[in-house]
């Protein structure tokens, strides 16, 4: 007796699979559409041609967005394995040229992401002009496993998606910052006020960190609190108080100015996290590179 392939009782659309996985990815067919390119309505067009194909339903409307359902979860997760095993293949045939190529998505804090890494990417892009990269500022962790994002950067070292590359780029240096003409005439700071994380980030190291300075030297602290470091960057630049800041953050702004202190300042960790299919890609490897260069510790500025 002999054994034939197994045959798929369905002619379904790469597109069709491409722009529904955007949709799970994004929960929304309005931020698919902006992803991909494409009409809102052609979104959803390939949406239900899948769905018709498969038999299945995939999504359900709900006030949140669209979430997939149970049969929808599963065949989204064996997809992307799918994808990143035809972008490996994409990738090898490509091998030839002479400059890699194509889509590299990578999260950070909004601190990092606004004030490192777009004011170093355009060198990056000027070197190698066919990448497309899309540098995101996101406080909340995103999924490498379900290609939320293709590498996540993070101040500490991850304990979760034990199935993904873990690489140590480098130690982040904090000092005190505050803006030069917020000084007295003598250069004195004990007057200005702490700008800190609201409590839902008073565990950050950060946070406590200003917490244990302000107690032990009986300095006050503002009653104006934030949610990242870059909204307490926003208010130290209008001349109020004084804060914690990445050295190579803070040193980017002339008006800035750091405040000397005999206690140790605060360092944290720089992690990068990637799918370990992915980093296979040429694109991904010349990325990597560039974030190692990018965070590497040089002398305190």
């Amino acid at each position: 007796m002999q054994t034939g392939a197994a045959t798929i009782p369905v002619e379904a659309d790469w597109r069709d699979i491409r722009t529904s996985l955007e949709v799970h990815r994004a929960h929304s067919l309005k931020a698919a559409s902006t992803r991909l390119r494409i009409t809102e309505s052609t979104v959803s067009r390939r949406v239900t041609s899948l769905e018709r194909h498969l038999g299945l339903i995939l999504f359900e409307r709900t006030p949140n967005g669209m979430a997939a359902t149970v049969a929808g979860l599963n065949f989204f997760d064996q997809v992307i394995n799918a994808e990143n095993y035809i972008e490996k293949g994409i990738e090898a045939a490509q091998l030839s040229q002479s400059s890699p190529e194509g889509y590299v998505r990578i999260t950070a804090v909004p601190i990092i992401a606004n004030h490192m890494l777009m004011g170093e990417a355009p060198s990056l892009m000027t070197e190698f002009p066919k990448l497309e990269l899309d540098i995101v500022g996101a406080p909340a962790e995103l999924s490498l496993l379900r290609r939320e994002t293709d590498i996540a950067l993070r101040l500490a070292r991850p304990n979760t998606e034990a199935d993904t590359l873990t690489r140590k780029l480098g130690s982040l240096q904090y000092g005190i910052f505050t803006k030069r003409e917020a000084l007295s005439s003598d250069f004195k700071h004990d007057h200005l006020p702490w700008l800190t994380y609201n409590d839902e980030m008073a565990k950050l190291p950060q946070a406590r960190w200003i917490l244990e300075y302000s107690k032990t030297y009986g300095e006050p602290i503002s009653p104006l609190r934030c949610y990242d470091a870059e909204g307490l960057l926003g208010a130290i630049l209008t001349g109020y108080g004084k804060t914690l800041l990445p050295v190579k953050v803070a040193s980017k702004f002339p008006e800035l100015v750091e405040i000397k202190s005999d206690k140790a300042f605060l360092e944290r960790e720089i992690w990068l996290i990637a799918h370990p299919n992915l980093v296979q890609t040429r694109r991904m490897r010349v990325v990597i590179n560039w974030l190692s260069t990018v965070f590497s510790n040089g002398p305190r500025s």
